[in-house]
């Protein structure tokens, strides 16, 4: 029971899903109106909790159906030409995917189509259901199901990095053919502003409270007050966890809920380590191989950024050489090194521990870069008279290292670094 006026209150703002969690942090905060602003922010490390978009209800559903159509102009027509002494070449995204698999570069074919087709079509997908329903302003059979799905290929989605390792590969071919952009260029640029905007527009909370608003409070609250109060992973609504055999379930979305993720701490370490293992060979074995009237040449990451550098395009050299050697490696040892600091008990600085997870985080997609460069040259450059470009060992461990990177900020879970040591589990 209540035992002040200001527990009814945080109470009857847990009722009304005005009471809110972080997901970083974890702390326990009533939302507050931000009139001007652009976003809501959490008091403990700064976490954008909340944007605010004016009419977004209307526009999720255009923008969607806007993607709809740019994502089908980028699939169906070719991203560029080559031509050579007369011999042309040209492909298309799932092309080029083809040419992977042929050359029995499966995992690497079977990445490609995951970030750049598969990912982004389950998000417009999604997103033009969410849509519906928003524009409904009622909850849609399977809503729940859907917004998980949505929430889960977000971080895969890498169409930006698509658009840039388009670029780079036309610099790089830029100097030996005659290259001529398709249609699909443009469209992956559109494809990319229109996700932008629409994960913009589209607010997870404004969602929620219109689709399915919370009950209006009406009795007393349950035993215990706000004490064991777990907010859902993918949601967010906040509810009681009951130990039960079986596991629990968000009762809004469905969402398996868990006050902390469970074995984060191993889990990650052992991704980490294994990546550790690939980071090596990725970037000392050659990343593709080229094969020629005069000689076979074999290119590592670094050979490539070099080979930007000495042509003039530093921007893009810079571009390559940060994405793909600094940043997996910085991703490494921070997530190392954060790991550690939890297992250890460590209590010191943990907004500046925590900034750190969120830097690591919103950049470690950008080390897809050399892998989509490797599959438009390899996709392109196939004239037998001349010259042909193959996958080499180090891009399919490079991939390695980007997934397993990625999977191990998704599986290590910030609210630890400010947890007291009693409650943390590895």
């Amino acid at each position: 029971m209540p035992s002040s006026d200001a527990d009814v209150w945080l109470w009857r703002a847990t009722l009304t899903g005005l009471l809110i969690a972080c997901p970083e942090c974890g702390l326990l905060q009533v939302e507050q109106p931000c009139w001007g602003c652009a976003s809501v922010h959490c008091a403990r490390c700064g976490k954008a909790l909340e944007h605010v978009v004016p009419s977004g209800r209307d526009r999720v559903l255009a923008y969607a159906l806007a993607a709809a159509v740019a994502f089908v102009m980028a699939n169906a027509f070719p991203i560029m030409t080559l031509e050579v002494q007369g011999e042309r070449t040209t492909t298309t995204l799932l092309g080029a995917a083809r040419t992977l698999q042929h050359q029995q570069m499966y995992g690497l074919a079977a990445l490609v189509v995951a970030t750049a087709v598969v990912a982004p079509a389950l998000v417009i997908a999604v997103s033009v259901y969410l849509g519906l329903a928003l524009r409904s302003g009622r909850r849609l059979p399977g809503v729940g199901g859907a917004f998980r799905v949505w929430r889960s290929a977000r971080p895969w989605a890498m169409i930006e990095v698509l658009v840039v390792a388009s670029l780079v590969a036309i610099v790089r071919l830029a100097g030996v053919a005659h290259v001529e952009l398709g249609l699909a260029v443009g469209s992956l640029g559109a494809l990319m502003v229109l996700m932008a905007i629409g994960a913009v527009a589209f607010n997870p909370h404004a969602f929620w409270a219109t689709v399915d608003p919370p009950a209006s409070p009406a009795g007393p609250p349950e035993r215990g007050g706000l004490e064991g109060l777990v907010p859902c992973e993918a949601c967010g609504l906040l509810q009681r966890l009951v130990p039960t055999p079986q596991p629990c379930h968000c009762a809004r979305c469905g969402h398996h809920m868990y006050a902390r993720k469970p074995h984060s701490i191993s889990r990650t370490l052992a991704l980490l380590i294994t990546a550790y293992v690939l980071y090596l060979p990725a970037n000392l074995l050659p990343i593709i191989e080229t094969g020629s009237l005069f000689g076979d040449q074999h290119d590592t990451i670094l050979s490539g950024a070099v080979y930007l550098w000495v042509t003039g395009s530093w921007a893009l050299a810079a571009l390559v050489f940060l994405a793909s050697i600094v940043v997996p490696l910085a991703k490494l040892l921070t997530l190392t090194f954060l790991a550690i600091s939890v297992l250890g008990g460590a209590r010191w600085e943990p907004l500046h521990r925590t900034r750190l997870y969120r830097a690591v985080e919103g950049i470690g997609r950008w080390s897809m870069l050399d892998i989509f460069v490797t599959m438009l040259l390899v996709a392109l450059v196939q004239f037998r008279s001349l010259a042909a470009i193959m996958p080499g060992p180090g891009a399919l461990a490079f991939g390695g290292v980007v997934v397993l990177t990625i999977a191990a900020a998704r599986t290590f879970d910030p609210r630890l670094l400010w947890d007291p040591p009693r409650r943390r589990a590895a």
